[in-house]
């Protein structure tokens, strides 16, 4: 989303930005771009749908789609420590265009449960990371950590045995709109054009 693209650069200027998708293979997917409410953009379908009945507004754009492999390859990544996936019901995909071999993250997050529903969906996306010897490590409530199994005997142990209570802290969508709450940690960033 052009918004977003232009928010990140101002706020991580040193970072590689890519916008395209990532996906099981090179080629073109429709992306749901949620206009009101940016977290449920999707290339999922059937996310997308849901979203438009629950009276997220949003349009459709066709998008280039990568692989993880492949950027990995392109910008000559030697290690990864810390892999997140969150996008609202295509997990899987992006996980299996990864090459487990040559590209082993040392822990994996992934957002695993239904946008909207909440539902668990650890089933779409767990067995392909336990058949790259990936050990589960723990569940926050939102998402699942896994640890490669090459690096267990080290991180495991360091994983909490639950997750804290979800009002241990003040969430991102309890401050309101940065534009109107003088306490929003994003207020500064509104100013994008």
């Amino acid at each position: 989303q052009a918004k977003l693209t232009r928010l990140y650069r101002r706020v991580r200027p040193r970072d590689i930005l890519i916008t395209e998708l990532a996906g099981r293979e090179a080629g073109i997917l429709d992306l749901f771009e949620a206009t009101t409410f940016h977290g449920l953009s999707t290339a999922s379908k059937a996310h997308a749908e849901a979203a438009e009945k629950a009276g997220i507004t949003g349009r459709m754009v066709r998008k280039p789609v990568t692989t993880l492999a492949k950027l990995c390859s392109d910008h000559k990544v030697t290690a990864i420590d810390f892999l997140k996936v969150d996008v609202e019901g295509h997990e899987a995909d992006v996980l299996a265009g990864q090459d487990w071999t040559r590209f082993r993250p040392r822990v994996v997050v992934v957002e695993a449960i239904e946008p909207l529903t909440m539902a668990d969906a650890a089933h779409r996306f767990e067995p392909l990371l336990l058949a790259q010897s990936y050990r589960f490590a723990f569940f926050d409530n939102l998402n699942r950590w896994y640890v490669a199994e090459e690096a267990a005997a080290t991180l495991l142990p360091r994983f909490p045995q639950a997750p804290l209570p979800w009002d241990s802290v003040k969430h991102l969508g309890e401050y309101g709109s940065a534009e109107t709450d003088p306490a929003h940690p994003d207020l500064s960033l509104i100013h994008i054009s």
